[in-house]
C-alpha cells in the first residue's frame, strides 16, 4: 500500500513517516476517525513502512522482497484481528484466522469499507461480530513467536471497539509491555467504546473527514470518455452491492452515474460513497462543475 494511493491526510502521512524515520515508533497506537476517512489504508501503509524499513515518506525504497509481500497482504510479520462470528463456514469459536481469505479480499477491494460491508462479505449480516477471548488468546500466541524477518512485528486490530471486556483484559498486559519491536495498531470509529485502561496505554491519533479537494481530485482521476457513460436506471437510496476500492465522504445527496456496472450510488445524508473495483467507470463532470454542484442539495452526474 503506497501512501500516495491514500486520499488526502498529508499531515498524518508526514507525522507517521517522519516519526518512523527518526526511530520514534510507539508500541501501541490508536487510530480514531469517522467511517470512510482511511484508517485501514493508512494503517496498512504505515505497517509496510515500519516492517520493510522504507524511508523518505513512501513504501518504495526499502526491502524489495518485503514490499512485494505486502502487495498480497501476506507478510508473516503483520497480523490482523477483526470482528467475526460463527457462520456456515465456522461453526464455533470463530477467530480472524478462519476468515483470512475473505479479509485479504476485503483489503484489496474495499479498504475504505465499513463494518456492514465486512459482515456482508463473510455472510454474518444478521449477527453481531466481536473480537472475543478466543481472538485475544490467538493474538497472544502469534506475538509470542519471533519475527520472521528479524525486524518489527505488527498487530493490526480493525474496529477495536468491537473487542469485548474479557478480550480487552486478556490483552491489557501485552499492550502495556509488548515483546521487543512489536507494534499494536488499533483502529476504531468510536474510542469511547474502548475501555479506558486500553486507551490510556495507546498513543491516540485522530483522523478528520476527507476534505473536499481530496474528494474532487479522486473523482476527476476516474474520468472516462463520454462514449462509456451509459444511461442506467437510478436508485433513490442505498448502496450498490458491488466490490469497492474507495470510499469518499459526501456532505450532500449525490447521484453518481456508473458507466461500467449496473446502477447508481446515492446517499441522502453524510456518509461514504464506494466506487466499484474496475479500472475506469465514472462519467464525471468537470472539476469546476463538481464544486459548484456540491453547494446545492443534490445533483446527478450525467
Amino acid at each position: 500500500m503506497l501512501f500516495s494511493d491514500i486520499l488526502g491526510l498529508p499531515h498524518i502521512k508526514k507525522h507517521l513517516t517522519s516519526s518512523a524515520d527518526a526511530g520514534r515508533i510507539p508500541h501501541a497506537q490508536l487510530f480514531v476517525g469517522p467511517e470512510g476517512c482511511g484508517l485501514l489504508p493508512m494503517a496498512l501503509a504505515y505497517s509496510q513502512y515500519v516492517v520493510c524499513n522504507n524511508q523518505d515518506g513512501e513504501n518504495e525504497n526499502g526491502s524489495i522482497a518485503c514490499n512485494l509481500k505486502f502487495n498480497s497482504f501476506s507478510h508473516p510479520d503483520v497480523h490482523f484481528a477483526f470482528p467475526v462470528s460463527n457462520s456456515d463456514k465456522v461453526k464455533s469459536h470463530a477467530v480472524s484466522n478462519h476468515y483470512m481469505q475473505e479479509w485479504r479480499q476485503f483489503m484489496t477491494e474495499q479498504p475504505y469499507g465499513n463494518l456492514f460491508d465486512w459482515y456482508r462479505l463473510i455472510e454474518i449480516e444478521k449477527k453481531q461480530g466481536q473480537i472475543g477471548v478466543d481472538e485475544a488468546l490467538d493474538i497472544v500466541k502469534k506475538l509470542s513467536l519471533k519475527s520472521y524477518e528479524g525486524g518489527y512485528k505488527v498487530m493490526l486490530i480493525w474496529m477495536a471497539e468491537k473487542m469485548n471486556t474479557s478480550a480487552a483484559n486478556k490483552l491489557l498486559k501485552l499492550i502495556e509491555e509488548p515483546p521487543e519491536k512489536t507494534v499494536f495498531l488499533l483502529l476504531c470509529e468510536d474510542e469511547e467504546q474502548i475501555i479506558q485502561t486500553i486507551r490510556s496505554r495507546c498513543q491516540i491519533l485522530h483522523f478528520p473527514p476527507l476534505p473536499e479537494d481530496a474528494i474532487a481530485a479522486a473523482l476527476l482521476k476516474k474520468e472516462v470518455p463520454n462514449k462509456r457513460r451509459n444511461a442506467l436506471p437510478t436508485r433513490p437510496t442505498g448502496i450498490l452491492t458491488r466490490p469497492w476500492i474507495c470510499s469518499i465522504t459526501i456532505p450532500k445527496t449525490w447521484f453518481l452515474k456508473n458507466g461500467s456496472c449496473n446502477g447508481y450510488v446515492a446517499h441522502s445524508r453524510p456518509r461514504a460513497i464506494r466506487e466499484p473495483f474496475m479500472s475506469s467507470f465514472f462519467g464525471v463532470m468537470s472539476l469546476q462543475k463538481q464544486v459548484e454542484k456540491r453547494k446545492k442539495n443534490s445533483w446527478t452526474i450525467v
